[in-house]
């Protein structure tokens, strides 16, 4: 992400959470209701710190299709958040390749530390995604906030000395 991309990713950010509500922690309107500053302030962290990554995907006619973002949580653990894709663009990789732009990112400032997702268990594709880049099932669940009794389940992919994952 560019820090001049900051309404474009919000307004990804909004039909995300419009179209798949159960994919996110948040809700649309709460993120309706934050203010712009919140946005400019994310999309620079997101491209310029070393502590936050938003990597965004961009169809031909220069708009913003996919994101993925990842800090570091209280404990210091690393944390993937917010991946999608637009539906009129799933089924051409994009997912996968934000996925392996933001794990090689998170290998050249955390290269030992296991990375942490949580996903919603009817989110099949997702999920799918994460399986196939080495991510497992830790076993740990925690309800949706904000549409009980949805849940989401932990994730987390170990990295070797070889840049493959093993389980945790």
């Amino acid at each position: 992400i560019r820090p001049e991309d900051w309404d474009a990713l919000r307004i990804l950010r909004l039909a995300a959470l419009e179209t798949d509500p159960l994919a996110f922690g948040s809700n649309l309107r709460r993120e309706q209701e934050s203010d712009p500053q919140k946005w400019k302030n994310g999309a620079t962290r997101g491209s310029t710190g070393t502590r936050e990554a938003i990597y965004v995907a961009e169809n031909g006619a220069g708009q913003l299709v996919g994101m993925i973002g990842s800090g570091f949580t209280e404990d210091d653990q690393p944390h993937v958040w917010g991946m999608w894709v637009h539906p009129q663009s799933r089924g051409r990789g994009i997912g996968g390749r934000l996925l392996d732009q933001l794990l090689g990112w998170l290998a050249s400032v955390t290269p030992a530390r296991p990375v942490l997702l949580e996903v919603n268990p009817s989110q099949e594709a997702a999920r799918s995604l994460y399986v196939g880049r080495g991510f497992v099932r830790t076993g740990r669940t925690r309800p949706l906030g904000h549409s009980p009794p949805a849940i989401v389940e932990e994730m987390a992919r170990t990295p070797t000395v070889t840049g493959r994952s093993r389980e945790p």
